[in-house]
C-alpha cells in the first residue's frame, strides 16, 4: 500500500510539473492576442493563423540550419519575424480602417484572413504533417528527485517566462509601453498629446503576431503539427484571455498555468472529461468573476 501510494504521488507530482511547464507555452500562445486585445481592441481571430506561419517557416529553415542548439535558438528568433511581417501587413492593410467600426465587422474580417492565409500556408508546404526538429541537448530528461521531467517542456517553461518578463517591462518601464498604455485607455488623447496612435497600433500588433510565431516554433520543436492546428490553438488562446481577464498580461500569466494544471492533472482524475476540462475551467472562472480573474467589470 505504501509503495502504491509513493507511486501515486510521483504521478501526481509529475503530473503537476507537467502542467506548469505546459503553462509556459500556453502563455506564448495567449500572449499576443493578449496584447492586441489589451490595446486594439481587436479579437483577433487570425492569431492562430500567425502562430502556424511561425511553425511553418521554423520547420522548413530547420534543414537548412542544422540540428545544434545554436542553430534551433536562432530559428527560434528568426522565424517568428515571418509572422510578425504577416501581421504588420494585417494591420496597415485592413485593420487600420476599421478601429472606428463595430466589434463584429472585426472579427468577420479577421475570420476572412484565418482562410487567406491558411490556404496561402497550404499553397507553398502542403498539408502534410511537418515537425522541427529539437537538439538533442533539449530532448534529454531531467530528474528532480521522483519527478522525471523533459528537458524540452523545462526550455518551453523557461521561454515563456522570458517573454512575460519582456513584455511587462516594455509596458511598464519604456517610454514605448507608456504610449502603450495611453492609447489602450484614450486614443484620442493620446494622439492630442502627441502620441503616433497608428505607429503604436502597428507595432503593438507586429508584437503580438511575433508571440504567436514564437509559440508556433516552439510547437514545432516539439510535436507534428498541420494547418488544421491554427483552430485549435486559437481557442485555447481566448480560453486563456476570457480566464485571465480580456486583456490583462497578467490574468493570461495566472490563466496559462491554472489551465496547463488542471489540463494535466484533469488528465488523469478525470479522463473521461479530459477534453472539456479547460472549458470547464473557464466556467467556473465566469460563473464567479464574469470579467476574468484579473480583469476589470465592465462599468469600471
Amino acid at each position: 500500500m505504501t509503495t502504491l501510494l509513493a507511486a501515486s504521488t510521483t504521478v501526481w507530482l509529475d503530473q503537476i510539473v507537467t502542467g506548469i511547464t505546459r503553462g509556459g507555452w500556453i502563455f506564448l500562445v495567449a500572449a499576443g492576442l493578449t496584447l492586441v486585445f489589451g490595446v486594439l481592441h481587436v479579437l483577433n481571430f487570425a492569431h492562430g493563423s500567425l502562430y502556424l506561419v511561425g511553425a511553418y517557416v521554423g520547420a522548413a529553415l530547420g534543414p537548412a540550419f542544422g540540428g545544434s542548439l545554436g542553430a534551433f535558438l536562432l530559428i527560434l528568433l528568426i522565424a517568428p519575424f515571418a509572422a510578425a511581417a504577416v501581421g504588420g501587413a494585417i494591420e496597415v492593410g485592413l485593420l487600420r480602417p476599421t478601429y472606428r467600426r463595430p466589434l463584429l465587422y472585426q472579427f468577420l474580417l479577421m475570420f476572412g484572413v484565418v482562410y487567406v492565409i491558411n490556404g496561402a500556408v497550404e499553397a507553398i508546404w502542403g498539408v502534410e504533417t511537418r515537425q522541427l526538429s529539437a537538439p538533442h541537448a533539449l530532448t534529454a530528461p531531467v530528474h528532480i528527485g521522483a519527478v522525471t521531467i523533459a528537458r524540452y517542456n523545462l526550455f518551453t517553461l523557461a521561454v515563456g517566462i522570458v517573454a512575460a518578463a519582456l513584455v511587462l517591462l516594455l509596458l511598464h518601464r519604456s517610454a514605448f509601453g507608456r504610449d502603450v498604455r495611453a492609447v489602450a485607455q484614450d486614443p484620442e488623447m493620446a494622439a492630442l498629446l502627441g502620441v503616433r496612435v497608428g505607429r503604436v497600433r502597428t507595432l503593438v500588433y507586429v508584437l503580438g503576431a511575433w508571440l504567436a510565431g514564437l509559440a508556433g516554433v516552439i510547437t514545432a520543436g516539439q510535436s507534428a503539427f498541420t494547418t488544421t492546428d491554427g483552430v485549435t490553438t486559437v481557442i485555447l488562446a481566448f480560453v486563456v484571455v476570457i480566464v485571465g481577464g480580456m486583456g490583462s498580461i497578467w490574468g493570461a500569466i495566472v490563466a496559462s498555468l491554472i489551465i496547463g494544471v488542471a489540463d494535466a492533472v484533469g488528465a488523469i482524475a478525470i479522463p473521461d472529461l479530459s477534453v472539456a476540462i479547460v472549458y470547464l475551467v473557464m466556467a467556473v472562472v465566469l460563473l464567479v468573476r464574469p470579467w476574468g480573474l484579473l480583469g476589470r467589470p465592465v462599468h469600471a
